[in-house]
């Protein structure tokens, strides 16, 4: 994929006009006559710009319009990775789905309970034997009021399930 002789003139003669060098409407020129599997790329216009820099009068233009190309392949260059990586992060993420699906869905309890006490520390008593049984505390703690005394009736209880 070298670029033809008429194509070289084209690109000396568009440096040469003093007229902004859009290289990405080159490439655009140059590629429409050309097929599909022979397209040409920025890389092969830079290295052709650098070998007739010295060979021009207007150093300066052609050195602008190296420049120019330098930044188009460098935007190419990171356009290219953030697509690979956007590709590579989607395998990541489809591959791990499952697992984050039922972390943010948990499987329906097998079976339920509650549990309750008078006191906050009989009731963390109470749930640290079931947690050895296999029981695991859904949701948190809840108090309860029942009657007309303020203490009577009072306890402490806790939803305990198995997977």
């Amino acid at each position: 994929m070298s670029l033809s002789d008429k194509e070289k003139k084209y690109i000396k003669k568009v440096v040469s006009s003093g007229q902004d060098l859009d290289l990405e409407v080159v490439i655009e020129v140059i590629n429409k006559k050309r097929e599909t599997d022979d397209l040409i790329e920025i890389e092969e216009i830079m290295n052709f710009l650098e070998k007739i820099t010295p060979e021009t009068k207007e150093n300066k233009k052609a050195s602008k319009h190296i420049k120019k190309g330098q930044e188009l392949k460098y935007s190419k260059d990171i356009d290219a990775s953030v697509k690979k990586t956007t590709h590579i992060t989607a395998g990541v993420l489809e591959e791990l789905l499952p697992a984050i699906n039922q972390i943010l869905k948990p499987p329906p309890p097998k079976k339920y309970t509650i549990v309750g006490g008078k006191t906050q520390a009989y009731l963390q008593q109470e749930v640290r034997k079931m947690m050895k049984s296999g029981w695991q505390p859904f949701g948190g703690v809840s108090a309860a009021a029942f009657g007309v005394s303020p203490v009577g009736g009072n306890q402490y209880i806790q939803a305990m399930v198995q997977y």
